[in-house]
């Protein structure tokens, strides 16, 4: 019997990887409104993959769900604004997080940037999930009056910036 399972098992061992979605991507988008004079930004990721990471930042495991405890609310929203950050001349700017959204396996992150009426030059830097996840892709597509960019930000080039 330890014979068949053995054998069992090598040969469902090539199928586990099937199982785990092979892509690992956040899409954030960044649009700049110019009556509050500040970035909104919306970042989409997969639930999973954003567990795993706040996990691994907060040394305990992590469960995100639509109704989560305000304590955990604020994790989030830590890890979130600790991953994401936009600056000017070297001059940080404060995040406000919004909220959260799930739909099925995804996860909606809502934040606020204020940067006043002149919204470039702009640094960025977006490293979610890249501590925890080594193939881990940040695209962010930004709108900016009538200007529109896109970014891919990864493990090897974690920040970009955006002219005048």
């Amino acid at each position: 019997m330890k014979k068949y399972s053995l054998l069992l098992l090598v040969l469902l061992i090539p199928f586990f990887d099937l199982f785990a979605h092979p892509i690992y991507i956040s899409v954030t988008e960044v649009h700049y409104d110019k009556n509050s004079k500040s970035y909104e930004l919306s970042i989409k990721c997969f639930a999973d993959d954003l567990e795993k990471a706040l996990s691994e930042w907060n040394d305990e495991k992590f469960q995100l769900s639509k109704e989560m405890s305000e304590s955990d609310q604020k994790k989030l929203a830590s890890y979130i604004k600790d991953h994401i950050d936009f600056s000017r001349d070297g001059k940080d700017f404060d995040e406000k997080f919004i909220g959260y959204e799930i739909e099925n396996e995804v996860i909606f992150c809502y934040l606020q940037i204020e940067v006043g009426r002149k919204p470039l030059p702009l640094d960025l830097e977006n490293s979610l999930m890249l501590e925890s996840i080594e193939e881990q892709e940040n695209i962010m597509h930004f709108e900016i009056e009538d200007q529109k960019k896109s970014f891919r930000l990864n493990m090897s080039e974690r920040k970009s910036s955006i002219a005048a």
